[in-house]
């Protein structure tokens, strides 16, 4: 009988002193709030059979629309927008110059306005830029990207290097992560041997995109600086 009494007692107080560590543990009421969950773009106009400027819409921070316009050749800066789908819509485009583009968090790139051969071709090309923010080259050297946008398939020459884009998979980009910073040649030539030379100039610690647009016969040529802020 005494056993069982001094059962219940420890009992009793494990009970007691329980409650009393439950009521000095302060439980959170709120959830802890969520990272946010960003990326950066930009757009670049790459489109010669536009007019000299392109309107563009998409959806921006917290779910409001971004309308931004861009001239021909140029880029618009560098924008923080929620992560996620985006549709991009060209303003006062025909019914297919729209794109759903996937930004994932944390990405930084650009989405090209493109020329359209044809009905049905993309207006709307999503590039990834790891090179924006993988460091500043070093002295004497540059970085230099070449977005080769034409409709037209185009061989490129640089550095004794030769590519052509788009080529089968699509690709237009080709990146020179370090080159011999100073004056040099592009050298840009169709199937019929029509060649037009584009002279650089790369200062020494620049990274920028040469970005390649229009016609073999009027081929336009523009140097953008890849600056984050």
């Amino acid at each position: 009988m005494k056993m069982s009494k001094y059962f219940y007692a420890c009992v009793l107080c494990v009970v007691l002193v329980s409650m009393l560590v439950i009521s000095c543990v302060k439980i959170p009421t709120e959830a802890p709030p969520l990272p946010d969950l960003l990326s950066k773009v930009r757009l670049i106009n790459a489109a010669a059979n536009l007019d000299d400027a392109a309107e563009v819409t998409f959806t921006g921070i917290t779910g409001e629309t971004v309308t931004e316009e861009v001239n021909f050749g140029e880029a618009s800066n560098y924008m923080t927008v929620d992560a996620g789908q985006k549709r991009f819509q060209l303003v006062g485009g025909a019914e297919d110059d729209t794109a759903s583009i996937f930004l994932a968090t944390d990405w930084i790139g650009s989405v090209y306005i493109l020329d359209k051969a044809e009905e049905g071709d993309d207006r709307f090309l999503r590039v990834g830029e790891w090179w924006t923010y993988k460091g500043t080259p070093e002295a004497d050297s540059a970085k230099v990207i070449f977005a080769q946008m034409c409709a037209d398939t185009l061989t490129c020459e640089f550095k004794e290097s030769e590519w052509t884009h788009p080529n089968a998979a699509g690709v237009r980009i080709r990146t020179f992560d370090s080159v011999v910073a100073g004056a040099d040649t592009l050298i840009v030539s169709d199937d019929d041997g029509t060649e037009v030379k584009v002279g650089l100039d790369l200062t020494s610690q620049s990274n920028t995109t040469v970005l390649i647009t229009g016609t073999i016969d009027d081929l336009v040529t523009t140097v953008l600086d890849n600056d984050l802020e």
